[in-house]
């Protein structure tokens, strides 16, 4: 899940590197007009990184901030010219994982929906349980009723 959620947050970095006005012109390339994405890119970069903290998973967000940083600050440090050729190697060294990347995403999805049905479970559980509890006093109460009720 780490590698996954590092992905993300490196394609939301790439777009927002590819797009940032002064980084183009510095560079000398003329800025890009129409930046639809910006804020899907920077909830793609942060969100797992709230993910983790929401999950408890420490050492998952340690990684995560870890590698986003070291490769947020590489991605940056590579002009835009060598960039290009740089997604390059780097779509061809990552296309070897895309079926393990999926395969985690697959079991990210059935833990999810497992803990969400058993919420679910839970819930409903607690709900009976507390019916049961009122029914058990109204059947005592009727019982005592009726005792009062014979005895006299």
């Amino acid at each position: 899940m780490t590698a996954i959620a590092i992905f993300v947050s490196l394609l939301g970095l790439a777009y927002l590197a590819a797009t940032d006005a002064k980084r183009r012109s510095v560079y000398k390339q003329s800025p890009i007009a129409s930046r639809d994405w910006v804020i899907v890119s920077r909830a793609a970069v942060f969100l797992p990184g709230v993910l983790f903290l929401v999950s408890a998973d420490w050492s998952g967000f340690t990684i995560w901030a870890g590698s986003i940083t070291t490769l947020g600050w590489l991605m940056v440090a590579v002009s835009p010219n060598a960039y290009a050729s740089a997604v390059v190697s780097i779509s061809s060294l990552i296309e070897p994982y895309a079926a393990s990347i999926q395969r985690q995403a697959i079991q990210l999805n059935a833990r999810l929906r497992s803990r969400l049905a058993g919420q679910r479970v839970d819930a409903r559980v607690t709900a009976l349980e507390a019916r049961v509890d009122l029914l058990e006093r109204r059947l005592s109460a009727v019982q005592v009723r009726e005792r009062v009720n014979s005895a006299e």
